[in-house]
């Protein structure tokens, strides 16, 4: 079965025959797609053809960075987006029927376009995927760079709940602290990251099981919707709410909607490492909703937090000790960083607010944007090199006869 595929610990426990089940789905559903709904969709690429500003995809990556990106550059006003039609399939799988109607065309000709690519450095905006290699080399911003360090979900933009839930930014607070994702000893107690000083990063698990330990009179633990209710009446000022997906069977224990009015609710979010990096979206969630992260990755932020716009940790100890300072912080120095983290939203997470910062830049234009997986296998196989060259080296100096005085 396919590598990829496998990655999934939920899907190394199914029959192998659902695996090639699954593959003639999709080559079905990719049948249909081209022989019923690309010629629905032509009269409004013709029409979409003829809009002010164009942007091309030269390539596609299906991923919810894509989404985030046309609603970045949406900003400008009466843009489409033009595909090659190779890509037709990936684009409405990753949009939907009715939003490529109103948005998308295929390429035609490629005059007056500005063009997107993931691959080609040559294009207006080259979406470098090698995410962390800016942070690693150290590297600046510039008139010719930008970084986007992460988004939401695609359905927050596509349904435009984004905009609804950035409403719910709330100065009365019940919670000090508050987790509320998915949790999963194979998926999140896994992670294999470093920093640049060759330092492991604590995984999702271990900082649960730390905050359980240290904390567990002042926790509450959620995990199942019918246990909601408790929440009320609670006096806990920690607040957990796990989604196990072995005993959820994939699906959420939460709406989204609960997820972010809970979010709301509380002071502080512990922004925890993903299953094979350190950011999450958990990151971009919270300041949606004006809540301030508790966060470990930092250094992999451009601008990076201040002070008095997130708290930070590393290590078991640090992550104590902000903790401690999480619960004990005044009504007063919490609003501040409220306001600033707000403001932080606005500035660096929005789709508009990144649109602001693309029209002071040059172009060609390159842009750190993080994809995910596909970001840390750059990351990866770079680091990989570097150990293959290390232990070649040692290897080499090992084997090397150095000369000795008798020898000389």
């Amino acid at each position: 079965m396919h590598a990829e595929y496998l990655t999934n610990p939920l899907n190394r426990r199914k029959k192998k025959y659902k695996y090639y089940v699954r593959k003639l789905e999709n080559f079905i559903k990719k049948f249909f797609i081209y022989l019923f709904l690309l010629p629905l969709s032509l009269p409004s690429f013709v029409i979409n053809c003829y809009a002010k500003h164009k942007f091309y995809f030269k390539d596609f990556f299906n991923q919810n960075a894509v989404v985030f990106i046309v609603f970045i550059l949406k900003e400008k006003k009466n843009s489409k987006f033009l595909i090659n039609l190779t890509d037709f399939h990936e684009v409405i799988s990753r949009f939907g029927f009715f939003f490529i109607l109103k948005n998308f065309s295929l390429r035609i000709n490629t005059k007056n376009v500005e063009t997107i690519s993931f691959l080609d450095k040559r294009s207006d905006y080259f979406f470098n995927q090698d995410y962390f290699y800016y942070f690693d080399k150290k590297l600046k911003e510039t008139d010719n760079n930008l970084v986007i360090p992460f988004y939401l979900p695609k359905n927050y933009y596509l349904k435009n709940t984004y905009k609804k839930y950035r409403k719910l930014t709330n100065s009365e607070k019940k919670f000090k602290i508050i987790f509320s994702g998915t949790v999963h000893d194979e998926w999140y107690g896994n992670l294999d990251f470093i920093n640049n000083n060759n330092e492991k990063f604590l995984n999702r698990q271990s900082i649960l099981n730390i905050i359980k330990e240290h904390y567990s009179n002042r926790i509450m633990i959620i995990n199942e919707q019918s246990e909601l209710e408790k929440i009320e009446s609670t006096k806990k000022d920690i607040l957990i709410l796990e989604t196990n997906p072995e005993k959820s069977l994939r699906k959420k224990n939460f709406l989204e909607q609960q997820h972010l009015d809970l979010i709301s609710q509380s002071n502080f979010f512990l922004c925890m490492p993903g299953t094979s990096m350190p950011l999450c979206y958990h990151l971009i969630e919270t300041c949606l909703v004006g809540t301030v992260p508790i966060l470990s990755y930092n250094d992999y932020l451009s601008p990076q937090f201040s002070n008095d716009e997130a708290m930070t940790f590393f290590s078991k100890d640090d992550l104590l000790s902000t903790i401690n300072k999480a619960l004990e912080i005044d009504v007063d120095n919490y609003l501040i960083m409220q306001k600033k983290i707000i403001n932080y939203y606005d500035k660096n997470f929005s789709p508009e607010g990144v649109y602001k910062k693309l029209l002071n830049k040059e172009y060609p234009l390159e842009i750190f944007i993080n994809l995910d997986h596909a970001s840390t296998k750059k990351r990866e196989e770079v680091h990989k090199l570097k150990n293959i060259i290390r232990s070649q080296t040692e290897k080499n100096l090992t084997e090397y006869h150095f000369p000795s005085e008798v020898d000389n």
